[in-house]
């Protein structure tokens, strides 16, 4: 009678099975190359939905103040069509700037070259670019919808905060899903695409 079994609330299993020592000499392979961190987005959480949101925001006002402006006719002079170029404008700019930090740091540290710092800087920009114009369009959608059932007081403005930050993020991601920063990276031929 084994007394292990009869003390141990835990059956234990018994092999038979000899261990052996691999004496193969064959070397292990290296590990894989990992993708060089200063080749993503700039920008965070944080930025896209602040900054979406406040441009949502401010579309949302702009259409609950009832501007006459915002008439088919009056397209080229709209205060719509000028707020969606200002709103694309400051989102190339604010993640354009992160990217310079970004991208400077990795040249200063080694850790990136001039190509691909150009690269990441240009797909920045128009990452910027269309997470103002995706904050714009769901803002003014979120906008259109508030003013439409009569909610453009403190609802509608946080309601319309919310449609540009999610509008700003579709945005954001959808031009990144397009490949265009490995494209670009590939394009401007840097040297770091794995450390």
């Amino acid at each position: 009678m084994n007394i292990l079994s009869t003390i141990s609330p835990i059956p234990v299993f018994r092999s038979n099975v000899a261990l052996s020592l691999s004496t193969d000499t064959t070397p292990t392979p290296d590990p894989k190359p990992v993708p060089n961190p200063y080749n993503s987005r700039s920008d965070g959480f944080i930025t896209t939905t602040l900054f979406g949101g406040i441009t949502g925001k401010n579309v949302g006002k702009m259409l609950f103040s009832g501007d006459p402006q915002l008439k088919p006719e009056a397209t080229i002079k709209s205060a719509m069509l000028q707020q969606t170029g200002i709103n694309m404008g400051v989102g190339a700019a604010i993640y354009g700037g992160l990217s310079v930090l970004k991208q400077g740091i990795g040249l200063a540290t080694g850790k990136q070259d001039a190509a691909g710092a150009m690269a990441n800087i240009t797909s920045d920009i128009l990452r910027g670019g269309a997470s103002g114009l995706g904050a714009t369009m769901a803002g003014g959608l979120t906008g259109l919808a508030m003013k439409a059932i009569g909610s453009t007081g403190t609802v509608g403005t946080v309601v319309t905060f919310i449609g540009g930050m999610v509008g700003a993020s579709i945005g954001a991601n959808l031009l990144e899903s397009t490949g265009v920063r490995d494209s670009l990276v590939d394009a401007f031929g840097s040297k770091k695409k794995m450390i």
